[in-house]
């Protein structure tokens, strides 16, 4: 089972992100997609494939 993303993750991504730079709308896209995107396992062995 997938829990949602609590509240101290989001908050601790919010601060992570920002000291590297990262804007609030970038931001917000990135958790929101993190929240909803369901990869196989297959899409992320291929995004691994292509990195290299």
């Amino acid at each position: 089972m997938v829990q949602d993303m609590t509240a101290a993750e989001a908050t601790n991504i919010i601060i992570r992100l920002t000291q590297e730079g990262w804007d609030a709308n970038k931001i917000n896209e990135f958790i929101v997609f993190i929240e909803t995107h369901k990869p196989s396992e297959d899409e992320a062995i291929n995004i691994l494939k292509n990195k290299n």
